[in-house]
C-alpha cells in the first residue's frame, strides 16, 4: 500500500535523500536538527554506502527497547542494512496516527541505540551514524560572529583538498595567515559544552593546530640554520653536539613530533602528510635530508648515552607515564636529563652502560 510511511521507507531503501526531504515535514526537527541539515547528513551517509558498493538498503523492522526514550509513543524502529556491505543504520521513528487511523505522521527520526530487530540476523557488519554537531542543533544559540567563523572554518577545510599535489611552505603560510582570526576566535571562545558533543569547526581547529605546529617547527629549524649546516654541526666537539641535538629535539617536540620521526629514506620522495594535507617543495626537501642525517646521529648518541637498564626500560614502557613512551626513549635529551639528575644525587651512570638495539622501539 502506498501510504505516507511506506513512501518514506522506500526512499530510505533507495538512499534517495532528496525524496526523503520532500516527504518529511519541515515544521519538525529530526535528530535534533532542522530538516535541511538532517537531509545533508543523510546524503553524506548514503554516499558512504554507495562508495562501499551498496545499491540499496534492506529494511528490517524492529522496536526500541529503551523504555525511557519517548515512552508516550509507539516504539517503532528500523534497521537499514546495505545489500553488499551489511553495514547498517538504526533509526527510531516517532509516529502518530493520522485522524483517519489509516496512516502515520512522522514526528521525528533519530538514531536508536537500543534497537531489537524483529527479523534476527547475525551477519551485520559496522554501524553507521549521522555526524551531528552540537552547534547544528535547533536549540543551539548562536551569534553572528559564530556563524561567520563557522562558514570560514568550513571554507578553510574544503580548500585544502583542492590544492595541487602538495601545499608549499609559502602556501601553507598564506593559509595560516588567512584563517588565523577564525582559529583564534574558536580557541579563545568562552563557550562551555559537554565533553561528549562535537562542533562543526572541530576538524578545522585540529588541522590548523597541527599545520601551524609544523610551520613553526620548520621555520625555527630554518631560521637557526640547522637545515643547511649539517657538516658544521658534525664538526662540533661532542659536548656541544649533544647540546645542539637536544635543542633540535625540543624544537621537534613543539611541532607534530610523530610526523618528523617517521622512517626516512634519503632517495625516496618526501611529502609530509599532516591532517591529511600533503606538504612539499624545496624547504621540505631540505627538511627530509636534514632529518635523515639527524635521526642517524641522534640514534648513535642515544645508544651511547642510554641511561636505563633493560628492566628499567621495560618498566618505563609498561608504566605509560608518557603519551608515547617508546618514542621518548629515542630522545637524547631524555637520557641526558636522567644523567643530570643522577649526577646531582651523587650517582653515576657509565657511558655505554647497556648495549641495546633501539631500532624496534
Amino acid at each position: 500500500m502506498n501510504f505516507y510511511l511506506n513512501q518514506v521507507l522506500k526512499a530510505f531503501s533507495e538512499m534517495d535523500a532528496q525524496q526523503i526531504g520532500e516527504l518529511l515535514d519541515s515544521q519538525y526537527t529530526y535528530q535534533e536538527v532542522p530538516l535541511e541539515i538532517f537531509i545533508e547528513k543523510l546524503e553524506v551517509v548514503f554516499e558512504e554506502f554507495k562508495k562501499e558498493g551498496d545499491t540499496r538498503l534492506e529494511i528490517l523492522p524492529g522496536t526500541c527497547s529503551n523504555f525511557y526514550c519517548n515512552p508516550d509513543y509507539i516504539r517503532t524502529a528500523y534497521r537499514f542494512v546495505g545489500d553488499q556491505t551489511r553495514n547498517y543504520l538504526d533509526f527510531r521513528f516517532l509516529l502518530e496516527l493520522t485522524d483517519n487511523k489509516q496512516d502515520h505522521t512522522i514526528l521525528d527520526i533519530f538514531h536508536c541505540n537500543s534497537l531489537n530487530c524483529q527479523v534476527q540476523k547475525d551477519w551485520y557488519a559496522e554501524p553507521k551514524f549521522l555526524k551531528i554537531h552540537w552547534n547544528e542543533k535547533s536549540d543551539f544559540k548562536v551569534d553572528p560572529d559564530e556563524i561567520l567563523h563557522s562558514e570560514l572554518a568550513l571554507e578553510a577545510v574544503q580548500f585544502l583538498p583542492l590544492t595541487p599535489e602538495f601545499l608549499s611552505f609559502e602556501e601553507l603560510n598564506a593559509w595560516l595567515l588567512k584563517y588565523f582570526p577564525t582559529f583564534d576566535f574558536f580557541v579563545n571562545s568562552s563557550m562551555d559544552y559537554p565533553f561528549y558533543e562535537t562542533m562543526s569547526w572541530d576538524e578545522f581547529a585540529q588541522k590548523y593546530d597541527r599545520l601551524n605546529g609544523c610551520y613553526k617547527c620548520v621555520s625555527t629549524l630554518e631560521k637557526n640554520g640547522y637545515l643547511d649546516n649539517r657538516k658544521k654541526m658534525h664538526d662540533l666537539p661532542e659536548k656541544a653536539l649533544i647540546e645542539k641535538v637536544c635543542e633540535i629535539e625540543n624544537i621537534l617536540i613543539d611541532g607534530p613530533l610523530d610526523e618528523f620521526f617517521n622512517d626516512l629514506n634519503e632517495e625516496a620522495d618526501y611529502q609530509m602528510i599532516i591532517q591529511e594535507t600533503k606538504l612539499g617543495g624545496e624547504i621540505f626537501d631540505k627538511l627530509k635530508r636534514f632529518l635523515v642525517w639527524f635521526n642517524l646521529l641522534q640514534k648513535q648518541l642515544v645508544q651511547k648515552y642510554y641511561a636505563l637498564t633493560e628492566s628499567q626500560t621495560d618498566e618505563f614502557i609498561e608504566a605509560e607515564d608518557y603519551l608515547d613512551p617508546e618514542l621518548t626513549l629515542k630522545l637524547l635529551f631524555f637520557h641526558m636529563e636522567i644523567r643530570s639528575k643522577a649526577k646531582a644525587r651523587g650517582e653515576y651512570i657509565p657511558v655505554g652502560f647497556i648495549d641495546i638495539d633501539l631500532s624496534n622501539l
